[in-house]
């Protein structure tokens, strides 16, 4: 301070910079400030330290004398300003280190107003500071050790004077040595020595305060470091930890606690027993311990958590590396940690790899259903396959068909894991109405391409029967959608606990329902293909049969025509000759007249048959008189007279008579063809509405092999002597044709005790009551 006054004496008032400037440097210090009463500035000069300048000068001018002030900037902690007036109205305030740099300014200072050498000086009495007034030359570095004197005491030594005072807290003794003629140049009889000595001891103790000011700034800037390390670490996310060899835990920031569910330092060193390893799941702690042992490091080793940490309890997977810490010897002495929460990162690496189990799945099953035709045939081991993927108990599907009122859902095929009870009753899972049993829901949501999934208890009361039929406490359902639309869908259950399904999941899964509406369009596509290939195989048979049929039709026409056309042809060269008896012309006229109508018959036959296969024959029912009919027809085939006639009386059908005359003739022709040319018709009523007309022979009768054929065009029965029986083989198949045609019917029926039976059965005509005629159109019962 009066270092600070006397320098002042030679500043002015209003000092400019330039001179605030020249005192500060000459006196040593770092920066200085010249004010007035009001605290208002004059000049200044380093302006680092103004505030302090103005905070120190307030209590100066509070307090009427010197004053310090300080600062709790780490960066300058070692600083110190002093104010004092040094005129009216005038306050001067400079600042300087209180460290290294203010001994050496007081050691400076004290050499050249003493005009004496002074070194502080260690225990051994080597120097390690020393200055000198330029009147006295420095020693030189490798200089001998001082021999100092005891405290309290001088040394004379070459015409100097040498005095020692220790430096309070530290190894240091403060030393001075000063000319004698020094001493007493000034006042021969009064010696300076003892002043030099006192100020010594209080030269000794400034330096020591100085030197603890700095070991205390020193301590205060560590502090600080410590402090502002300790918030860096605590802000960050990862955990750092360190611990002993043991593991005993002896530091740990914030984030570390937090992530294994400790709330303080004191609580996980409670909690852990003296080893960390302790929060660890037991298998990855036997790893974490063997890596750290072999290698003296571990990295990024994935750990579970013996319980769950964070705040919420939602830490489950940590990433943690660590690594042994040695001394400067080369021994270890700790072990040092970072803790990174990977729970999320496990989760979706966790769901990921289930997605791919099921992906992979769904590919195995895809290769079992594409090796059979039938999807159903390989859907046993396909759902077993999709099951194991998925991690779940139990797989079911079901088919959707519209029914009367309502879609019904129908059981197809399930398949259960080994050690679940697989005795449900899915026989009662068929045939059931969606909507009428509460699952409206199903059909919005997986018609529309949706899936249904969560727990058991978070569904509808109504829906809770098929959760207890199929024991479900988890259920995820998908909709199987082929080209023609929603097909059906499949359930994925979990029974023996709950179980979450992810949206990978849940994706992967609809592609297994996908691979399964593939296999069922495939089904599909195989089973068309097989009935378009057995269609063309009918098709291409039938053209064989077609072919086969038209060359039998040409044989057998050619055949019946030539037939007939040989006799008339030689009865017509018969009369062409002269003197040919009128017997033989009479006989021949008559050849020629029978075998002409063959042929007619063989034409209208064809022609009939031609009309009648295409529909275009048209039938135009009337009353017929059936004895009249009959006898008309055996008159036209010549055998009145030989085929007896058995009719009812007044008995009349309801039919074409044309039609009607067409298939007598072809009945009874054929029963004179193959029954030893004996034959009968019977007409009678068949209940009210309905006549039956019988063509009854006594042949041989038709094999029961060919009776399924009977009726087929260009087919006749080969049996004994009627094996070479001529005829187009069109009889019976027009008189089916014909009697389709009215309505009516015609059937076969073994004859007892032999031949063969032909029924018509029509309907009847109804008379008027007078039996004058048809009183109307039978009605159709």
């Amino acid at each position: 301070v009066s270092w600070i006054r006397r320098a002042a004496a030679s500043l002015g008032p209003d000092p400019s910079e330039a001179e605030l400037a020249a005192y500060a440097r000459a006196s040593g210090f770092s920066s200085a400030t010249v004010l007035d009463d009001d605290l208002e500035v004059i000049a200044s000069w380093g302006i680092e330290d103004r505030a302090l300048h103005i905070e120190a000068a307030e209590r100066s001018q509070a307090m009427g004398g010197p004053r310090v002030a300080g600062t709790d900037d780490a960066d300058r902690a070692d600083m110190i300003s002093v104010s004092l007036p040094y005129l009216p109205g005038r306050h001067v305030a400079a600042s300087l280190a209180v460290g290294e740099t203010a001994v050496d300014w007081y050691l400076k200072g004290l050499a050249s107003t003493l005009g004496a050498e002074v070194a502080l000086v260690d225990e051994a009495g080597v120097a390690a500071l020393v200055h000198a007034p330029p009147s006295r030359s420095l020693p030189s570095s490798d200089a001998p050790a001082m021999e100092l004197p005891a405290p309290g005491e001088t040394l004379r030594e070459e015409g100097d004077v040498v005095a020692a005072a220790p430096v309070a807290g530290t190894p240091w003794r403060l030393a001075i040595t000063i000319d004698e003629a020094r001493l007493h140049r000034a006042d021969p009889d009064v010696s300076r020595l003892p002043w030099l000595l006192v100020g010594l001891i209080v030269l000794s103790a400034v330096v020591a305060v100085a030197l603890v000011l700095r070991l205390d700034t020193v301590r205060r800037r560590a502090v600080l470091v410590e402090a502002e390390y300790r918030r860096t670490v605590d802000r960050l996310q990862e955990g750092l930890m360190r611990t002993s060899l043991r593991g005993e835990v002896e530091m740990a920031n914030a984030a570390a606690l937090r992530l294994l569910g400790f709330d303080s330092l004191e609580e996980a060193r409670e909690q852990t027993d003296g080893d960390l390893t302790r929060v660890l799941h037991p298998d990855d702690a036997v790893e974490f311990r063997r890596r750290l042992a072999e290698d003296g490091a571990v990295t990024g080793q994935q750990v579970r958590l013996a319980r769950a940490g964070g705040r919420d309890g939602g830490v489950s997977h940590v990433s943690l590396s660590a690594q042994v810490v040695h001394d400067p010897t080369g021994r270890a002495r700790g072990i040092e940690g970072l803790i990174v929460d990977v729970t999320e990162r496990h989760r979706i690496e966790e769901e990921l790899r289930r997605r791919d189990l099921i992906l992979q799945s769904a590919a195995s099953a895809a290769s079992t259903l594409l090796r059979e035709a039938d999807w159903e045939a390989a859907i046993a081991p396909a759902l077993e396959t999709i099951g194991l993927g998925a991690d779940v108990e139990r797989v079911f599907v079901f088919g959707v068909a519209p029914g009367e009122d309502d879609l019904v859902a129908d059981y197809l095929h399930e398949w259960v894991a080994e050690g679940v009870d697989a005795s449900i009753h899915m026989e009662a899972m068929h045939d059931i109405p969606i909507r009428a049993a509460g699952f409206e829901r199903w059909i919005d949501v997986l018609s529309a391409g949706g899936m249904i999934v969560g727990d058991a208890s978070s569904f509808p009361e109504s829906e809770q029967g098929l959760l207890a039929a199929v024991s479900a406490r988890s259920l995820l359902v998908a909709p199987i959608v082929t080209r023609d639309g929603w097909w059906g869908f499949v359930g994925f259950a979990h029974v023996t606990g709950e179980r979450s399904f992810s949206t990978a999941e849940a994706d992967a899964i609809r592609m297994s329902a996908e691979v399964i509406a593939a296999a069922v369009d495939r089904s599909l596509d195989h089973a068309q293909l097989q009935e378009a290939l057995s269609e063309q195989e009918l098709a291409a048979e039938a053209l064989r049969v077609a072919g086969q049929v038209r060359d039998d039709f040409l044989s057998m026409v050619s055949h019946e025509l030539r037939t007939p056309l040989t006799p008339i042809l030689g009865f017509s060269h018969l009369l062409e000759r002269p003197g040919v008896p009128q017997r033989h012309r009479e006989r021949g006229v008559v050849a020629i007249r029978r075998n002409a109508r063959r042929m007619l018959g063989l034409v209208d036959d064809l022609l009939v048959y031609s009309r009648a296969s295409s529909g275009q024959v048209g039938a135009v029912p009337s009353a017929v008189d059936l004895e009249a009919l009959l006898g008309s027809v055996l008159d036209d085939l010549d055998l009145a007279g030989e085929v007896d006639i058995q009719v009812a009386p007044g008995t009349h059908g309801w039919i074409d008579e044309g039609h009607l005359g067409h298939v007598v003739t072809n009945l009874v022709t054929n029963a004179m063809k193959y029954g030893d040319g004996r034959a009968r018709i019977e007409a009678a009523p068949d209940g009210p509405a309905h006549v039956v007309l019988r063509v009854v022979d006594e042949g041989p009768g038709v094999p029961p092999e060919f009776v399924p054929q009977l009726f087929d065009r260009f087919t006749q029965a080969s049996t004994g002597d009627r094996r070479t029986a001529t005829g187009t083989g069109l009889g019976l198949a027009i008189v089916r044709l014909l009697t389709q045609a009215n309505g009516a019917e015609v059937r076969y029926r073994p004859n007892q005790p032999t031949g063969s039976c032909f029924e018509v059965r029509m309907r009847a005509a109804v008379l008027s009551p007078s039996g004058s005629g048809l009183a109307r159109q039978p009605e159709t019962v």
